[in-house]
């Protein structure tokens, strides 16, 4: 019964890998039919869509002040986003610290916020076919909560561009509930 168990195992493993091989063809064929037909490549969108869900952990994940300002400098240097953008002054703007009986507070830290991105849904919304360029729609998911343990899960909408190179660009983004 034994080399039996095993002589199944052995099978078992061989007819998952088989299947994980169709799936990856199936997957590559699927992507031709989608770039033959409507001029799409999916494993572009596929590379921008790990782009911007790296964005998003950067942006939508702080624990503290000091985090937030970390989150804050690699908008600012990774993604290049300039200081006086729309998203930078609107959604992640420089918060400046206050005195408060002689003590320079903050409100994040004042109110023990913090903020945790969950997941988000990234959608292809245009394509500049001249400049190479896709357009893209995402849904962002993301946590909060305070030092009562008040916690809020949110959704942002963010719009953004990504080059060939994978670079986003004109990122823009609201809080939507």
């Amino acid at each position: 019964q034994e080399i039996q168990l095993q002589q199944l195992q052995t099978d078992i493993d061989t007819l998952n890998t088989n299947i994980a091989n169709q799936q990856k063809l199936n997957d590559e064929k699927d992507t031709n039919i989608v770039y033959s037909t409507t001029g799409i490549d999916g494993s572009r969108v596929q590379s921008d869509t790990w782009e911007i869900e790296s964005l998003c952990d950067v942006a939508f994940t702080w624990s503290d002040y000091a985090d937030y300002i970390n989150s804050r400098n690699t908008l600012l240097e990774k993604y290049d986003i300039a200081e006086d953008s729309y998203f930078m002054t609107t959604f992640f703007p420089e918060m400046s610290p206050c005195e408060s009986g002689g003590v320079m507070v903050n409100d994040i830290d004042e109110l023990s916020i913090n903020c945790l991105f969950e997941k988000v849904e990234v959608y292809l919304s245009g394509i500049d076919v001249v400049n190479d360029v896709y357009s893209y729609i995402a849904f962002v998911q993301f946590s909060s909560r305070s030092k009562n343990d008040f916690e809020a899960v949110s959704t942002a909408v963010m719009m953004c561009d990504a080059d060939a190179n994978h670079n986003l660009s004109n990122i823009r983004a609201f809080v939507a509930y």
